[in-house]
């Protein structure tokens, strides 16, 4: 994903960012905790458009406890990314604004059919999505994260449907500045590093 983002997008990524962005594409459950203006807002919004970009007809819901926090990624990529030809060139923007937005609501569609669209927890309900992206992850009480974001990474893209091969794992990405212990972040980091200390192959975990 990293390389993929460097050299086909042209985007220079710093060397945390690259760890990051690896990890995006390689695991299918992902935490992220920094510091506000970190730019993790900004790199979920290019790793979204690598992954779009990569498997056609990926569906990316981009979901918070509001509407107006849900938007931050499609923001991302209206402010930075449309500036780059190179993925431009991949974004649907035919007769409209290559991201569509308002106070509530952005969309991002490309050309192979995957699209990027922001959700409040609550307008989510009913949907599906091959990949969740949970901007300010805490807002969302686990109980709603539960019923509605989980049960719907069960999508399989309907290229793979079609022509009858495997698809890639559905993903589940959560991102949140520094936040308390008290929240079930801290209890996925300590879990997966009891994992990590039992000798799981499939975790990890890094500050």
């Amino acid at each position: 994903m990293d390389v993929f983002i460097e050299e086909y997008f042209g985007i220079k990524l710093k060397d945390v960012q690259k760890v990051e962005a690896r990890m995006f594409g390689n695991c299918d459950t992902i935490y992220f905790v920094q510091s506000r203006g970190f730019g993790k807002t900004w790199l979920t919004a290019v790793c979204c458009l690598a992954m779009g970009v990569l498997y056609p007809g990926s569906l990316i819901a981009v979901i918070s406890g509001t509407a107006e926090q849900a938007t931050l990624v499609p923001k991302k990529i209206d402010t930075y990314f449309k500036k780059y030809p190179d993925i431009m060139r991949e974004i649907d923007a035919n007769g409209h604004a290559p991201v569509q937005l308002n106070r509530s609501k952005g969309k991002c569609y490309l050309k192979n059919g995957s699209q990027i669209e922001s959700y409040s927890i609550g307008t989510f309900r009913g949907n599906r999505a091959k990949i969740i992206v949970i901007d300010e992850a805490p807002e969302v009480k686990k109980d709603d994260l539960d019923a509605i974001a989980k049960p719907v990474r069960n999508t399989t893209r309907e290229v793979c449907i079609q022509k009858e091969f495997a698809d890639y794992p559905s993903k589940m990405i959560s991102i949140t500045s520094a936040c308390l212990k008290s929240n079930y972040f801290f209890e996925a980091f300590v879990d997966t590093l009891r994992d990590i200390s039992r000798g799981a192959k499939n975790c990890f975990a890094c500050t």
